[in-house]
């Protein structure tokens, strides 16, 4: 019926950290990188542009994707966005349903159901209960199977779904031409991507943790005629689709969709659902839209497929984008995302910089690490990314990232140049006390020198050290043509930069030979990759650096 998608197509700058999940066997999965939601007003008409504001595009897939409430292998993807305005939090998605998968049932020999197994295959599709594979993909001999039958490609005439929602987490279930909420048919196969969101992290702080602890959830599908239906489940039982916008299609075997929930609607159910568990919160729609504002999020995908032989609409599975293991660590048995799992971040920004424009390579770390108070800007509205950095303000940065207490360092003097009052003393200290950096020779630290490439990894590397991370593995560099350049003491630290993906080669374009027929067009340039590790470091190169060895 499906097939399944496991390459991670996002390019990040930022290096994603690994967790395990098990489904049949333990599978390593991808937390999504941090998504910075731009306040933004995108045109809610169905159609998901990049050039509207939209963040970057988050994943539901093989790699990110947790398996929970199903034994079923994770056969379709969700690519979303985000957004916000004043009025309300904007939820994009294009939901891609894939065939290629079947279903075996063992039976024991007491004719007992032992267990299941699921396999993918591209041919899945045209099997049927009589006619699928007598040998699995692994070899394993089929002595019985349960086929989905058919690829459904998201609508089936005569599947009747409804939302059914309430306290227990399910978000749709099989009607016989009822819809639950408004009395209404309609012939749509129960696909529904759902977004729980916790505010400000408030319920994950407050120690809310396992299966039956919840924020609210809000289900999204396309029903007939391509009308999107928004409905909160969970905290709540109620269609929310007139207070929201809402646009979408279905074609072929994609469904996609745009909406904007309230904020006044999201506070309202966080104060109640706050107010049920016990959280000592009351939140206000100017705290949750504050630019700086971090708030933990879950998708889910509820995948189901109609069942022409049963005649009726079944669960193919229920997966969520996670952080980390569901509850009890195997699948099929926590009803709902719990809050420990909600592996998305959202950093609602208000971009004030006018130099840190949508689209360029540092600004989406820039801005990350101005949310988190890593690095301020050099003016109200002026970030500077091309401007250098000097040492003094790196260990500066390194020392909030780390969230240093510098009390403690004020009257020391470890260096000549390094007069005890400065705004950079107590972290040059801290920086020297830690092992993080040394001086330049001579007693001194050199403050006012520009940090160069080579010696920002060695900074990195050092405070990964001070972090009790490993830094064994190491790149191998010598592929780059300035390779010669790196000094020894700085060798092993390029290697382990470039080798973690804090740092990348620059690109230099080159002739070769030089030639007048360059200027006609005629040839161009070729691009060599170099490390250039005696260049000084730009403020847009530490945020993207220091963003990605965070992540």
């Amino acid at each position: 019926m499906k097939k399944i998608i496991a390459v991670l197509l996002a390019l990040c700058i930022m290096i994603p950290i690994t967790y395990l999940i098990s489904n049949a066997e333990c599978t390593r999965i991808f937390e999504n990188d941090p998504i910075i939601v731009s306040k933004k007003v995108p045109t809610i008409d169905g159609i998901i542009e990049a050039d509207e504001g939209w963040s970057d595009t988050a994943y539901l897939n093989e790699d990110t994707a947790g398996y929970f409430y199903n034994f079923m292998p994770l056969t379709s993807t969700v690519d979303f966005n985000f957004a916000y305005s004043e009025q309300g939090l904007y939820f994009a998605g294009k939901y891609t349903e894939y065939h290629g998968a079947y279903t075996v049932r063992f039976y024991d020999e007491s004719g007992h159901t032992s267990y299941h197994r699921s396999f993918i295959d591209e041919k899945a599709d045209t099997y049927n209960y009589e006619n699928y594979p007598r040998i699995a993909s692994d070899g394993t001999v089929i002595e019985s199977a349960l086929v989905p039958p058919q690829y459904d490609k998201i609508t089936v005439e005569g599947a009747k779904n409804a939302f059914w929602i309430g306290y227990s987490g399910n978000t749709v279930e099989y009607s016989t031409g009822i819809d639950n909420l408004n009395n209404q048919d309609y012939g749509w196969n129960g696909d529904v991507v759902s977004l729980s969101i916790d505010l400000l992290g408030k319920f994950n702080a407050a120690g809310l943790f396992g299966g039956t602890d919840y924020s609210q959830q809000y289900n999204v599908g396309v029903f007939e005629g391509n009308q999107v239906k928004v409905a909160l489940s969970r905290t709540g039982n109620e269609d929310i689709t007139s207070e929201c916008k809402a646009a979408g299609s279905i074609q072929d075997n994609v469904m996609t969709f745009e909406i904007m929930i309230p904020w006044e609607r999201i506070v309202k159910d966080a104060n109640e659902s706050a107010l049920f568990f016990g959280v000592d919160h009351e939140f206000t729609v100017d705290e949750v839209t504050a630019s700086g504002a971090v708030h933990r999020a879950s998708v889910t995908l509820m995948d189901r497929f109609f069942d022409p032989e049963a005649g009726s609409v079944q669960t193919w599975g229920k997966f969520c984008t996670v952080c980390e293991r569901c509850d009890d660590g195997l699948p099929g048995f926590t009803v709902g995302p719990p809050i420990k799992g909600f592996g998305l971040k959202l950093f609602m920004t208000d971009n004030k910089y006018t130099d840190l424009p949508d689209g360029k390579w540092y600004t989406k770390a820039c801005l990350l690490c101005s949310n988190l108070g890593y690095m301020t800007g050099v003016a109200e509205d002026t970030f500077s990314p091309e401007t250098k950095v000097t040492r003094a303000q790196f260990v500066q940065i390194l020392a909030k990232t780390a969230g240093a207490d510098l009390s403690k360092y004020d009257n020391k003097k470890s260096f000549s140049d390094v007069p005890t009052g400065k705004w950079y003393s107590c972290a040059v200290e801290w920086a020297f006390a830690k092992g993080i950096a040394g001086g330049t020779g001579g007693g001194n630290f050199s403050p006012n020198g520009y940090v160069t490439r080579q010696q920002l990894c060695t900074f990195m590397r050092a405070y990964a050290i001070f972090k009790g991370q490993s830094v064994s593995y190491g790149a191998d560099i010598t592929s780059y043509s300035d390779y010669a350049d790196v000094a020894d003491w700085a060798k092993d630290a390029v290697s382990w930069a470039v080798g973690k993906g804090i740092i990348t080669g620059t690109s230099v374009i080159t002739l070769s030979p030089k030639s007048k027929a360059v200027g006609k067009g005629i040839i161009t340039g070729t691009s060599v990759i170099t490390l250039s590790p005696k260049s000084n470091a730009t403020r847009g190169q530490v945020a993207v650096i220091i963003a990605a060895y965070n992540n």
